[in-house]
This record gives C-alpha cells, structure tokens and sequence, in this order.
C-alpha cells in the first residue's frame, strides 16, 4: 500500500522486478489502486503499463560502433568519452488502460507518441 495520495508507480528496467510474477503483481497494484503505471518498456505497455519509452536499437548500436572505433583508432579513450546513455525513440501509450483507469491524457500528447494501444 502506498502511503498518502501517490497516483504513479515508476517500473525500473531491474530483472528483480522485470520479470513477468513481478509484473503481475504490479499490474494488479495499478488496477486496484487506480495508479499509472509507468513502465521501462513498449511490451509492458502494450500488457498493461500506461505509458513507455521505446528503444531504438538501430540508433543504439550505431552510436556504439561510432565510439568503438573513436576508441580503437586512438582518437579517444574509454575515460574521455565517460558514460553514454542511449537516447530512447520515444514514448507509447496504452490508452485503452490509461481509460480504464480513469486518467486523461490530452489529445497532444497521445499525438507525439510512436505507438498507441
């Protein structure tokens, strides 16, 4: 039970907690709390989570490649280029749990999403 008015329940990408008796659980939680779920991934969405980011892989491993080879030609190091995070693609929408659950989501928004379900 969540203490005082907390109305979204952030998933970390965890395998402790990315797993599908987890999931369950939370999904559950979200239902019969009435709290928007946002989750790590697209596949969660489209199972039940309201909202996602979805992930480029294409792009991802382009970057990686580009700085592999900054790295390997000498032109940089691993300690000169520090942590990178990829940038994911954008965010989907499960608008059928989203009205399920009696949350709004402007017209905008649903409009700048990759994917709706």
């Amino acid at each position: 039970k969540l203490s005082g008015n907390k109305n979204v329940f952030l998933m970390i990408a965890d395998p402790v907690v990315a797993n599908g008796v987890a999931f369950e659980q939370i999904l559950r939680f979200s239902v019969s709390e009435r709290v928007f779920l946002f989750v790590p991934a697209e596949a969660l969405v489209k199972i039940g989570g309201v909202l996602g980011f979805k992930d480029d892989f294409e792009k991802t491993g382009q970057e990686m490649g580009k700085l592999a080879n900054f790295i390997t030609s000498g032109e940089k190091s691993p300690a000169s280029i520090g942590i990178q995070y990829p940038e994911p693609a954008g965010f989907v929408i499960n608008l059928k749990v989203a009205n399920k659950l009696g949350f709004n989501i402007r017209e905008e928004i649903i409009k700048k999403a990759i994917s709706v379900y």
